[in-house]
This record gives C-alpha cells, structure tokens and sequence, in this order.
C-alpha cells in the first residue's frame, strides 16, 4: 500500500472510530473497571479510601516517587498522624523527619501548612470541591482531581503521567508531555470512559494499567484487557501514542559541608527557603564551582564560624547524591574547636549537642555525613 492510500484508509478509520466512539469508550471503561476489581494492587492507602485525608497524604507522598517506596512510609505517616488534626498539632521538625527517605521535603512542609490552615478555617475537613483543594498548600490541579474522584468518588478526570499514555493511546492520540490542549481532550475521554459511580476504582484502574501493562517502552498489549478497543495497538505501533519522555540534561554540582565540634556542641544550620533542601538542618555548607576548591573552602567556612583559630579541619568524607536532574558532590570536613570565638558571624548557625543533632531533619547526603560522624563516637561522644 502506497503512503498516500495508507493515510486515507487511517483517516476513514478514525472518521468511522469517532461515529461509534462514546458508546465503545464507556464499554472500554467498564471492562477496565472489571480488570481492576480482580487485579488491583495492594497498596495500604487502598484500605483508607474512605478517609480524604488519608487519600490527600497517600497523593501527596506519590509525587514524583514510586509506589514501592511510599508503601512502608505511608503506613509510618498514618500510624503517627492517623488524622488531619493530629498532623496539624505536631511541631514541623518532626513532620520532617517522619518523612526523611522520602525526598522533596518541600511536600511535607505544605502538607502541614494546609493541614493547620484546614483546623482554623474548615474544622479539620478536607474541602470537597476542586476549586477549594487547589486552593491548599502542595495541592495542584492533578492531585486536586485524585482527591474527588477517590476520595469523593466523583468523576473528575486525574491526568497524570500513566493516565495521560494511556487514555492517549486509547483514542489514538499523539500528544506532547502536560500540554493543556491535549490534557482537555484527554479529560473528555476521561469522563466518556467512566462507569456511573465508579470513578473511584476507574481513576485507580488507570494507574496501575500504565504502571505495569501500558508502559512508556515494550507495552504488554497481550496482558490488557482493553487492547482489542485500543486505537494505539489496532495501529500496530502503540509506543508511537501518549506523550514522548523528555530527556533532560544533568546538572552537576559541588558543596563542602563542615562539621565543627565545640566541647559537646555542635553547629548547624536552618536550610532558608529557596536554598538546597529548604526547610531541613544541615552541617554549615557552601557551594563551590570546582572540586579543587573543596579543602580551602572547608577552611574559610571554619574560619567564618570561629574566627582566626588553628583548630584542624580534616576530610570526613565525599557524598554523592542523584536527584531528579541533579548530581551533587558533598565533600564533608570535620573539626575540633577549643571555643566558638567571637567569629561566630553566621546568625543562622545554632550550636546543638549529639543527642539533639541526631534529632534533627535532614537531607539524606547530611544524613550520610552524620552516620559517618557516628563512626567515630568514643563512649557517648564523637571524637
């Protein structure tokens, strides 16, 4: 077949396809639905999903990581703040810290935000309409969309990553990655294909088809129980269908961290907002441009916390950290000072003991520089 007839006859396919379309995508929905209620996924947060909050932390939690790493933490979160007002009560250090390991602390933090806010304006009651969740903290319009259709069985379409392949290949759709024009016509499908009352187990069927059956690469048509109705596999070509995944470069960067020791004491640091991992504590840190400069770097910073001082300022060790598009290098010193000094010029700097250090939140590199420290205790104190 010429490339000419080949074009017509997937036109006319598509022509007759959008005729018969409404009535096929609501079948297409049900027998997902039917999938999904034999092959879900047990996942802890699937056990509360009569509970918004407990719909809102486990949404929370699954930004930007995967559901094999959420599922021990989640059930942590809930066993510590098994609702809205006990989150809103704790102090955020804490938060902080129940969370570590999880990474993209800043979503911690405006859950708690939301949390306190949602006590003082709404009793304690997450909002049960889109506008009102988009309105939180941390709360987007994806995640305001789970939140109605499976908190509140509603049928709002939630349009992230898997949904978006999915639905795209479905009706045949050639989309760019979150554009809003397709995301519209996708939410159309959304809607055509859920079951009357049943956007709760639809909304969640369509997550764990893209997770393990319509994946970006190699999808497992043979194994989905919509194929045979999919436009992306009568094609023959299904990867060619959803959003193309953008490839993004690495940015590499340098920090040198200083653990300085005063007696029993030792100094950290509030992370200020906008600044590498915001709203955590970390040993004094800087960025460097190049690794060369790590050691002087490590002594001007010494020397900016304590003033002109001989203390001995050796390398503890170097921490490497992927995350998202950056790779950071951490070299770590450590020193032992005899006083503070009247240098103690950094206003953000507080001096904690071990105890109260090993209580603090932190990024996981800190995190790592910390348990090294831990190498070096002699009796109840490092060295």
């Amino acid at each position: 077949m010429s490339t000419s007839s080949k074009r017509a006859s997937d036109q006319s396919r598509r022509a007759h396809g959008r005729e018969s379309r409404p009535a096929e995508l609501e079948a297409l929905g049900r027998g997902l639905v039917h999938w999904y209620e034999r092959e879900a996924r047990d996942l802890p947060w699937r056990k509360r999903l009569d509970d918004p909050y407990a719909v809102w932390v486990a949404e929370t939690m699954l930004q930007q990581t995967q559901a094999a790493s959420v599922g021990r933490r989640y059930e942590e979160w809930m066993g510590r703040y098994p609702t809205l007002g006990d989150l809103a009560r704790s102090d955020l250090d804490q938060v902080l810290v129940l969370w570590q390991g999880l990474g993209y602390y800043g979503r911690a933090a405006r859950l708690h935000a939301a949390a306190r806010r949602l006590v003082l304006e709404r009793h304690g009651q997450l909002p049960c309409d889109l506008a009102s969740l988009m309105r939180l903290e941390g709360v987007g319009p994806y995640t305001a969309a789970a939140i109605m259709a499976i908190a509140f069985n509603q049928p709002e379409p939630a349009i992230d990553g898997n949904a978006r392949r999915v639905l795209a290949r479905v009706c045949g759709e050639r989309v760019a990655s979150a554009r809003r024009s397709a995301d519209a016509r996708l939410a159309a499908v959304w809607r055509a294909m859920v079951p009357p009352g049943g956007a709760r187990d639809f909304a969640q069927a369509l997550m764990d088809l893209g997770s393990f059956i319509c994946t970006p690469a190699a999808p497992r048509c043979v194994e989905c129980p919509i194929a045979r109705r999919c436009e992306g596999y009568r094609s023959g070509a299904p990867g060619s269908y959803g959003p193309a995944k953008r490839v993004q470069g690495i940015t590499a960067m340098h920090h040198v961290a200083v653990v300085v020791r005063c007696g029993s004491d030792y100094a950290v640091r509030h992370c200020p907002a906008g600044a590498l991992w915001a709203g955590l504590w970390e040993f004094p840190r800087a960025e460097i441009e190049v690794a060369g400069r790590a050691t002087e770097t490590a002594h001007a910073l010494t020397a900016h916390l304590l003033g002109p001082t001989s203390a001995r300022v050796v390398r503890l060790l170097t921490v490497r950290h992927r995350v998202t598009r950056y790779a950071a290098t951490l070299f770590a010193y450590y020193c032992e000072a005899d006083r503070r000094g009247a240098g103690d010029k950094q206003r953000d700097i507080v001096w904690r003991t071990w105890d109260g250090v090993m209580a603090l939140p932190m990024s996981s590199p800190m995190n790592r520089i910390r348990n090294a420290l831990a190498l070096r205790l002699v009796g109840d104190e490092p060295r």
